[in-house]
């Protein structure tokens, strides 16, 4: 995810189709949360974080998610 919020998600460019559904669409962002692409990072300090300690690139990820659940 781009720091503006943009979800690079083949899902939600050239692939989109009209059958997609939310619930799809939040398996595949969820997909790259748990493996991002590397080869291709979207940021650079997470990219640096997740190729350096996976566990505290997890860690991060997980405090983000709280602090948007309250």
């Amino acid at each position: 995810m781009y720091p503006c919020g943009k979800i690079c998600l083949s899902l939600l460019g050239g692939a989109w189709k009209p059958s997609l559904t939310v619930p799809i669409l939040l398996v595949g962002i969820q997909a790259l949360l748990n493996d991002p692409n590397i080869s291709d990072p979207a940021q650079s300090d997470p990219h640096r974080t997740y190729k350096s300690s996976q566990k505290e690139y997890e860690q991060k990820v997980k405090e983000q998610v709280a602090v948007l659940r309250d």
